[in-house]
């Protein structure tokens, strides 16, 4: 069950507060492809590319971003190291 948020909009408590509970979900999802046989960094690689296509296509459709305070910084793709 996801809980509401504590803390107001647009505040680094809220984000770190939100961090916390989304960070136990990619956690358990890498477990489980990696004892399907994927390795840890294709797990990785395939959410972030999956996250990317969603906040692209969010951006297409919306015409506007509900907060630009967190991607202004983002100008472009992240690629692997």
């Amino acid at each position: 069950m996801v809980e509401s948020p504590l803390h107001e909009p647009n505040t680094d408590d809220r984000h770190l507060e939100l961090q916390k509970h989304l960070d136990p979900i990619p956690g358990d999802l890498i477990d489980e492809f990696s004892k399907a046989g994927y390795t840890t960094l294709e797990v990785i690689e395939g959410m972030r590319d999956i996250l990317w296509n969603r906040r692209m296509a969010f951006e297409q459709n919306s015409g506007s971003l509900e907060d630009t305070s967190i991607l202004e910084t983002v100008s472009e793709r992240p690629q692997a190291d």
